[in-house]
């Protein structure tokens, strides 16, 4: 077994603003990507390596360049933005990585200091599906989006950030709407993802299914 050197290292990371490295020696930064600080000074989230093979090697890495976007505020490299619609890593992000980390990284875009901004990028994307409703592995599922996407002009779900840009506006204290509805709303503030979820889940409020073996668990249970 061989180590890597640092710049290797660096190489391999999700973003250039996060493949910076402090020499403790000579108490400087270095920067072996030659973007990492430059990048950071303009508010970027790029790649170390080209975007479809950095995010092709490791899917989730779609997740997290959204994730530090909106939690910093940055915006997305073009080319990183690009390869984020492709379906080929649209799929790997499916097949690949678990259900558990993908929520692990929504969880967290949910708990920090801009979802509205997250969600708006999942959905730009064209992520919602992926993110939201996973493996489409089941006939009811699959033909009920193809009855929402009917109009390839106006694709699932446009009325989404609808939903999201409502809730942030409601949430927004430094409103007068905000100031009043957003402390009826979040009761606790460790607890405001919970409204969140309730947005992100906002597109499909209308789908209504009863599995079988639930139907007749209830039929059991009451006689």
């Amino acid at each position: 077994m061989e180590f890597g050197t640092a710049s290797e290292d660096a190489f391999r990371r999700d973003a250039t603003i996060n493949a910076l490295f402090y020499d403790v020696d000579k108490q400087q930064v270095e920067d072996f990507t030659g973007r990492g600080l430059d990048d950071m000074a303009a508010g970027i989230i790029g790649t170390p390596l080209e975007p479809y093979q950095t995010f092709i090697d490791d899917p989730l890495r779609v997740l997290r360049t959204i994730r530090f976007a909106s939690k910093l505020g940055y915006s997305i490299d073009h080319g990183a933005q690009l390869s984020m619609k492709d379906q080929k890593i649209h799929r790997a992000l499916s097949e690949k990585v678990t259900r558990e980390r993908i929520g692990i990284e929504v969880m967290k875009m949910m708990k920090d200091r801009n979802p509205s901004l997250a969600f708006r990028l999942i959905y730009e994307a064209g992520l919602y599906s992926t993110v939201f409703l996973g493996p489409l592995d089941t006939a009811e599922l699959c033909q009920a989006l193809m009855l929402l996407n009917r109009d390839p002009e106006d694709p699932w779900p446009t009325t989404w950030p609808n939903a999201f840009w409502v809730l942030e506006t409601l949430l927004d204290n430094t409103t007068t709407v905000g100031k009043t509805l957003g402390k009826m709303l979040v009761q606790c503030e460790e607890k405001s993802e919970n409204l969140w979820i309730t947005a992100a889940y906002a597109p499909i409020a209308g789908f209504r299914h009863m599995s079988w073996k639930l139907e007749q668990a209830v039929k059991d249970a009451t006689g």
